[in-house]
């Protein structure tokens, strides 16, 4: 996205009125208790009052590979989710409810996109680093303990994330000089498919996250679909097993990725603070 499409895009966003907790009351139970139209122009009005935040949001993910426009897209997508989804009863203010969605969408965007990575948990400790006021590129040193001190962790982590810092790859790019073959050609589709819950450092973590936020059937589509404890299963065979059709086993597993992955979030953190205490 160009600078002055931005531009444009955040002048034509800006028009559109911010909503006081009544009106958010209002727009919700329309949504959740009317027919038709009506339910479609709150969740219209809900979703316009809040691009302004799919963007605030976006910004803090400029370190990824995506650019502000696919950031920007994702959280727009996971804001429709949550304007779907709120329920004016719990007392939660739309934009604190919807902040969860669109920080869910683009983080899965990122972890979906077409290239090759290091595992989670050493991404958010490599990304601590090489934000740290103290870290410089060019530096032929860095000082552990100052940026220690800044990101709370262990000297032996900083060490090891630098140590072993690799570059993301394009799946697309091509698998050597001169190949007309894309490095995704040779690389097993199933291990891209399986790579971010399986990674070895991380799969004690999932499976904790998994008993603690879903239900016994998630919990058994999930590890059907990757393959937790032997082949990975297509959706039908796996609704064969539960007396599902695949689109309803299809529902149920995106569902539980939505739960699991904000769970990770929170698991994936708390492991960090606990690596720095």
């Amino acid at each position: 996205m160009s600078t002055s499409y931005l531009d444009n895009y955040l002048n034509q966003i800006g028009r559109f009125a911010l909503l006081t907790a009544a009106e958010e009351i209002e727009l919700s139970k329309a949504i959740r208790e009317g027919e038709g139209e009506e339910a479609t122009r709150a969740e219209i009005k809900l979703v316009e009052a809040n691009l302004r935040l799919a963007v605030s949001v976006a910004k803090r993910w400029q370190h990824t590979h995506l650019n502000m426009e696919e950031l920007i897209s994702a959280g727009n997508e996971g804001l429709q989710i949550a304007a779907k989804k709120y329920d004016y009863r719990k007392g939660t203010r739309f934009s604190t409810y919807a902040t969860q969605w669109i920080e869910q969408s683009i983080r899965m965007a990122a972890n979906h996109a077409h290239t090759v990575r290091v595992p989670i948990r050493r991404s958010y400790q490599l990304h601590k680093v090489l934000t740290a006021p103290s870290y410089n590129e060019d530096a032929p040193r860095q000082d552990m303990q100052q940026i220690a001190r800044e990101t709370n962790l262990k000297v032996t982590d900083i060490c090891y994330v630098l140590r072993n810092r690799v570059t993301e790859v394009s799946l697309d790019s091509p698998a050597c000089d001169g190949s007309d073959e894309s490095l995704g050609g040779v690389i097993p589709e199933e291990h891209c498919l399986r790579q971010e819950l399986m990674q070895s450092e991380d799969l004690a973590l999932v499976r904790k996250a998994l008993a603690e936020c879903l239900d016994e059937r998630q919990q058994f589509v999930l590890k059907q679909r990757f393959g937790f404890d032997g082949p990975k299963a297509t959706l039908k065979a796996i609704g064969d097993q539960i007396g599902l059709t695949h689109e309803r086993v299809r529902k149920i597993e995106q569902n539980a990725l939505a739960s699991l992955r904000l769970k990770l979030k929170e698991t994936f953190q708390s492991a960090l603070d606990l690596e720095a205490a």
